[in-house]
């Protein structure tokens, strides 16, 4: 039934082609050519497996394929011989057992001796995202494991899991390898995707739905921009998003930021994801851009929010990505120079960095622009994590990030790589200094991070091993020995103010 996509990229993407398969035309699918078996959906199910109390409120960004997952877990608990209720309206459900498949109508399922004892055996599937009033029976905490899929309705999702001592599992959206197979399977117009990636976001619905919005429609900032107004004439900008999810308010935070499972690092410095809490980014680089334009037009100062933000690591993710904008705003349209201990004198020259942080080149259209000082490189991706961007002025090469959080081994290895890799992209980075650059707005806030790191800093130097010391080389020795670590206020007049 599983198929991989020929030439999909790692991890292998799997998929279920329906014309196939036309028994599998459950619920909406008959609507659907291919169906995307996401990585979410597997790893829920292995949560699910082994789970000593199977209950679960899984949740996320509405239009990223809560509903298809409920399929998916249909067909998973139907293969492995478990009965199943499954809940796609609030006024009846089906019961898939091995005599065949009920239909069940009406609310008062506890006058069927029947029911009562089937489900004592079988689990409850609810896909259910209506209004927030409706609410289930009692009847289903009688069931082996139940499974709830719904946009984060703040009030159904704390009743729901206090009444059956369930869990909140957040949902990441599609990536990007995910997006390139569907596209390639569905026999999409990649060029159209990416435009809709880049102002939606990872958001499947506004991509691949049959409802989906043109593309001249996505372009109009009108819709948005009169969200994202409303959002910061609000009290406070990052607020919006904590109201609307948990206040339960008009949901027009989902137009603008993404939700996600929070991510930590694990004690091997790996990264893992807490799927009870949640986070906040913008859902696209586009409209976190216009949220510092319309800030600025409207001289709405969102420097003390910004430090408010960052000291929630539910928050740091959008209010990080907004100063990365900020800074570059900065630098290539306002002309402001860069700091005078790096030479000063405005930015000659923006290269991008394509590809992620292991594996990026830079432009190569414009590589006579690498001599250019001050040069500016930008990540074209956001998977670089440990650096918004890059500085290279005539004395210093200078790594910069706005996320504003403490270091750990992880970050300082992944800094590492990315300085080999600039050094196979034509640019002499050894004869320069080198200044991990904190950008913040509030000068307290940067001036703890960057002690913190310092203390950091010393510590892995004291014990390299931590490092996995016998995979790096000399060159990477001596660039973690002559780093230094500093932290500059970003002032949008004055420019990079140093703490």
């Amino acid at each position: 039934m599983d198929k991989s996509a020929q030439c999909a990229p790692a991890p292998m993407v799997r998929y279920i082609n329906l014309a196939e398969h036309k028994d599998l035309a459950v619920h909406w699918l008959d609507q659907c050519e291919t169906f995307i078996i996401l990585q979410e959906y597997v790893e829920f199910m292995a949560d699910a497996a082994t789970a000593t109390n199977p209950r679960f409120f899984l949740t996320g960004q509405p239009g990223i394929g809560k509903s298809a997952g409920a399929v998916y877990f249909l067909f998973r608990l139907l293969s492995s011989g478990q009965s199943v209720f499954f809940i796609p309206e609030r006024h009846y459900f089906l019961y898939f057992s091995k005599a065949g498949v009920h239909i069940v109508k009406g609310d008062n399922v506890m006058d069927y001796r029947q029911i009562r004892n089937a489900i004592r055996h079988s689990w409850v599937l609810i896909d259910i995202d209506g209004p927030a009033e409706y609410f289930p029976g009692r009847w289903i905490n009688m069931a082996r494991g139940l499974i709830w899929t719904s946009s984060p309705r703040p009030r159904r999702m704390h009743h729901f899991t206090k009444q059956f001592s369930a869990a909140p599992w957040y949902m990441k959206p599609w990536s990007l390898e995910e997006i390139a197979v569907m596209t390639k399977l569905n026999k999409k117009d990649p060029q159209d995707v990416l435009a809709r990636l880049a102002i939606t976001g990872p958001i499947a619905r506004s991509i691949f739905g049959l409802g989906a919005p043109d593309l001249s429609e996505l372009s109009d900032t009108s819709v948005i921009d009169g969200i994202i107004k409303n959002a910061l004439a609000h009290w406070d900008f990052f607020n919006f998003a904590y109201e609307d999810v948990i206040y339960e308010g008009n949901e027009a935070s989902h137009d603008i930021f993404l939700i996600q499972p929070l991510e930590v690092w694990d004690k091997s410095e790996k990264p893992s994801f807490r799927r009870k809490v949640c986070s906040f980014d913008f859902l696209s680089g586009f409209i976190a851009n216009r949220t510092v334009e319309l800030a600025e037009w409207h001289g709405k100062d969102v420097r003390r929010q910004l430090a408010q933000a960052f000291d929630s690591p539910t928050l740091r993710p959008a209010a990080g990505k907004l100063v990365d904008i900020m800074i570059h705003r900065a630098f290539m349209y306002k002309k402001i120079g860069v700091p005078a201990a790096f030479g000063g004198g405005p930015v000659k020259a923006e290269l991008e960095l394509i590809g992620d942080a292991q594996d990026f080149l830079l432009e190569t259209h414009v590589l006579d622009q690498c001599e250019s000082r001050p040069l500016y490189l930008r990540p074209h991706s956001g998977d670089f994590a440990v650096v918004n961007a890059i500085l290279i002025t005539k004395s210093v090469l200078c790594p910069i990030s706005s996320s504003l959080t403490t270091w750990n081994v992880h970050v300082v290895k992944s800094l590492l790589q990315i300085l080999a890799r600039l050094a196979t992209n034509n640019l002499d980075i050894d004869s320069l200094n080198l200044v991990y650059c904190f950008v913040g707005t509030d000068e307290d806030c940067v001036k703890k991070v960057v002690r913190d790191v310092n203390i950091n800093l010393l510590a892995i130097r004291a014990r390299p091993h931590t490092l996995e010391v016998a995979q790096l080389s000399p060159v990477d020795l001596t660039r973690l020995s002559k780093l230094e670590v500093e932290g500059f206020v970003l002032d949008t007049e004055k420019g990079l103010i140093p703490t």
